[in-house]
């Protein structure tokens, strides 16, 4: 239809992405799934920073650094198998995510 349409939605284990692709291909859309690789260290830093400046427009509050490892701990990267155009974001240290 000419018109592009971002879900901002977890795809963080296999089965959710597999609920993603289901909607592109019944659509037989064109997708992309972009995923943004930083080192924990990096993720802690900007978690904290984020915590201490309260930027405006968060919808939760104050995220405790304690839960970021047992949360992480669940993700599971994409794999080339799954199916999807990967566009790969290598975060570094002096860039925005």
């Amino acid at each position: 239809m000419g018109v592009s349409v971002v879900l901002d939605v977890p795809a963080n284990t296999p089965k959710d992405r597999a609920w993603i692709r289901s909607l592109f291909e019944a659509a037989s859309a064109r997708h992309e799934l972009h995923v943004i690789e930083a080192t924990d260290e990096l993720c802690k830093a900007r978690l904290r920073a984020r915590n201490e400046t309260m930027p405006e427009g968060l919808y939760f509050g104050h995220v405790p650094e304690e839960i970021f490892d047992p949360v992480t701990s669940l993700l599971v990267p994409p794999s080339e198998g799954e199916g999807f155009n990967l566009v790969r974001h290598r975060v570094q240290p002096d860039q925005r995510a």
